[in-house]
């Protein structure tokens, strides 16, 4: 009876860890491919590729597993309502920017050492941009790639 209910209380543990990774995977499937949303998915591979002359984002490259990017070039409550639930109830919120009616939220789950969940939310009139980050890396290494290419004035 013990060892049932060890088992009962490690599943009812792990079943909610998997939802939410589910959850934001289910997104990108239900709008990949419709008519007006735009999918891009990177390797690994790649993305040591388009930073190979860098060496401190060659570094931060190498624990990426993953970058997903959903666009919608039509307004869509539904998505943002959508990603904005799972978001909520998976992801800790990292920070919120604003400027000239364009909105970006940052979150990030680190349930799961080796596959950490970044997410990008950005919303300006009638376009969405929803960018997930899988792999082993911390916010730090995020913020690091996020300034490849940007040039300080």
């Amino acid at each position: 009876m013990k060892k049932l209910a060890i088992l009962c209380f490690a599943l009812c543990c792990v079943m909610p860890l998997m939802a939410q990774q589910n959850s934001i995977d289910k997104l990108f499937a239900q709008y990949s491919g419709k008519p007006g949303f735009k999918t891009v998915v990177l390797g690994p591979k790649l993305i040591e590729q388009s930073v190979a002359n860098n060496e401190k984002t060659s570094d931060i490259a190498k624990k990426i597993n993953m970058i997903r990017i959903l666009s919608s070039e039509v307004e869509s409550p539904e998505l943002i309502a959508m990603v904005q639930a799972v978001a909520d109830s998976s992801y800790e919120f990292i920070s919120t920017t604003a400027e000239n009616g364009e909105v970006t939220s940052f979150y990030i789950n680190e349930v799961k050492i080796q596959n950490k969940s970044f997410l990008m939310i950005a919303h300006r009139s009638g376009k969405e941009i929803i960018m997930e980050v899988r792999g082993d890396f911390s916010v730090t290494d995020i913020t690091q790639l996020s300034k490849f290419g940007v040039k300080q004035e």
